[in-house]
């Protein structure tokens, strides 16, 4: 370890990576920890640095437990002690093809846990102002990444295991429930934000280009996509389906079937319930105008789509089938009869048995995630062709209820228990939440913020839908089309030019495109003419970017560097993008130059 060829800041050799294969096998926590307490790493920005440049699972691991024991140690796990681990997603580890060992995935779970947490802490500094309008507060809800806060809170909580010792693991568990608490306090004043807005004009509201009956409005009506013989309009309906599930489950389990062509939030109405949610985005209308062909209420969902696109009754029969169950055998078994134009496919993705499940978000989304892959996925390849058009979108979310904002409502006269149904109550007006009603029909009255409705006698759910939160009323509009042939293309972006000072660490920042329409592989090497350099092998999914640093030390020696982008197109046939820019090294004040080249001459005495 005092070998400075050992440090950790050393390029990996093959000699090196041996020595680590055998170490891994024997070596225990504790030993690592005694490891890193010889190395020269007193600051947390040390370990910090050092976290980000090793390779090595077993001491990756090492340095991050030591780091969050210092930062325990100093109340300092913050949001300013865990800004660099913005940059821990790119880490090698994750990225390179790397030896697995006893402690490759511990090394992976104590880096997404220090992912997660950078992430949740930066996200909370930055707070939230409120909007004075609906659709900006949707726009910022996506964009400032708010809406996986849970989800990143659930991943941190179940990384957690692996970190080591157990009192370590104990005071961190203390943190993550002040980390929530938190969380949850950020996500109220969002959604009761949203509640005021509503409440201000609950007339815009129900008339809100963003209001998802414009779902299909916008995205099959105003945009001309008309099906016909040869091409079929498929509208894929995922019950239940968050908008942290859309962004970090079915997008990506997606992208090799089916790639995104424009994608649009959406608020479902209120009370945010199957029901009424549902209906109304396939009527393209709220309850009040749900009419059959002869003007009569109806919330028939084959008429009142068919009558949103125009088709007659005998018409709709022929041309437009709705299947409930769409991931089940039963469910796709009809759809094998026969071939129509208009099909609507719902799957039960979340919502029938979310009141009973018992796990975290994460659970819910790994679920998701395996019976996407293993039964929606391969069904819908084999049914949709390529012209056709392919909608995506959600009837509603759902909220995780905390105990501790139960309101325990009263049966009476006029609310009986069965209209007590944890986010929103039937009939009559209550000062406890917000109260909707539309033309001619009962009144809601529906939960904001974080609390619930309790019945005097009622069970615990720890997760339900109905009332004002964005967690229940996003829903996502997309247009997809189907991958028919695949395409493997990167596309490297470099700064124009490079100005360095000598001997002061430095740092390029590279990013790689993944332009095609499949995850693939490339590998980027950047080399010097002093013999510092480094190359990344890496995967990346369709239409998303990668960040690559280059850490190095300039020296004056130092006239350019040279960046070589590889990759297999989806031929197979091998692609190169080789670029050799110019740097600029500023000499260093003050530094003495010894020249030795007259020393060689004696080797020739």
């Amino acid at each position: 370890i005092k070998d400075r060829r050992w440090s950790l800041f050393t390029p990996y050799s093959r000699e090196k990576n041996h020595i680590f294969q055998v170490t891994e096998r024997t070596i225990t926590e504790g030993q690592i920890a005694r490891l890193i307490r010889i190395l020269p790493l007193l600051k947390l920005e040390d370990l910090a640095r050092a976290i980000l440049q090793e390779k090595s699972p077993l001491l990756v691991f090492g340095l991050i437990n030591c780091f969050l024991q210092q930062a325990i140690d100093e109340k300092s796990l913050n949001n300013n002690s865990l800004q660099w681990a913005a940059e821990l997603p790119h880490h090698s580890l994750f990225q390179e093809k790397v030896l697995e060992t006893d402690f490759t995935q511990a090394a992976r779970q104590a880096l997404t846990f220090l992912c997660e947490l950078s992430y949740i802490e930066s996200r909370l500094q930055k707070g939230f102002q409120r909007q004075n309008e609906i659709a900006p507060l949707l726009d910022w809800y996506k964009s400032s990444g708010s809406y996986r806060l849970e989800l990143a809170h659930a991943r941190a909580r179940s990384a957690l295991r692996v970190i080591e010792p157990e009192e370590l693991r104990e005071e961190l568990k203390k943190y993550l429930k002040e980390v929530r608490e938190r969380i949850h306090g950020f996500l109220e004043d969002v959604d009761l934000n949203l509640s005021d807005l509503i409440k201000k004009d609950q007339k815009g509201f129900f008339t809100h280009p963003r209001l998802s009956t414009n779902v299909l409005r916008d995205l099959v009506l105003r945009a001309s996509r008309e099906p016909s013989d040869k091409t079929r309009l498929w509208i894929l309906i995922f019950d239940g389906m968050r908008l942290d599930t859309w962004e970090e489950v079915v997008k990506k389990a997606l992208s090799s079937l089916l790639e995104v062509s424009e994608e649009k939030l959406y608020l479902c109405p209120l009370p945010s319930y199957t029901d009424i949610a549902r209906t109304s985005l396939l009527a393209g209308r709220l309850p009040s105008e749900w009419e059959d062909y002869q003007g009569k209420y109806t919330s028939d969902h084959n008429i009142l789509a068919s009558r949103l696109f125009g088709l007659g009754r005998e018409e709709g029969k022929r041309k437009l089938r709705i299947v409930v169950g769409s991931e089940t055998d039963y469910g796709q078994e009809r759809l094998d009869f026969d071939v129509r134009s208009h099909n609507i496919l719902i799957y039960n993705l979340s919502d029938d048995w979310i009141h009973n499940f018992r796990g975290d978000i994460k659970d819910l989304n790994d679920d998701i995630d395996g019976r996407l892959r293993r039964t929606i996925l391969p069904d819908l390849e084999s049914r949709i062709a390529e012209d056709d058009f392919v909608i995506l979108t959600s009837d509603h979310g759902f909220i995780e209820l905390l105990k501790n904002k139960e309101v325990k409502i009263p049966v009476s006269e006029n609310l009986k228990e069965d209209e007590i149904v944890y986010r929103y109550l039937k009939g009559g007006k209550y000062e406890i939440g917000l109260t909707v009603q539309w033309i001619g029909d009962e009144p809601y009255t529906v939960a904001t913020g974080r609390s619930w409705y309790g019945r005097p006698k009622g069970k615990f759910s720890r997760y339900s839908h109905g009332g004002v939160s964005l967690d229940e009323m996003v829903v996502p509009g997309v247009v997809l089309k189907k991958v028919t042939k695949p395409i493997i293309d990167f596309e490297m972006s470099l700064p124009e030019e490079f100005e360095f000072l000598e001997d002061s660490p430095a740092a390029i920042e590279i990013e790689v495109l993944n332009r095609g329409n499949r995850e693939s592989a490339f590998t980027l090497a950047v080399e010097t003419e002093v013999g510092q350099g480094k190359t990344f092998e890496r995967r990346l999914t369709p239409k998303l970017r990668d960040r690559l640093d280059f850490h190095f030390t300039p020296e004056l020696a130092m006239k350019s560097i040279r960046f070589v982008l590889s990759y297999k197109d989806a031929e197979g046939i091998e692609k190169q993008d080789s670029r050799r820019i110019g740097v600029q090294i500023t000499p260093k004040k003050g530094k003495i130059e010894i020249d030795t080249s007259a020393l060689d001459r004696l080797d020739q005495i």
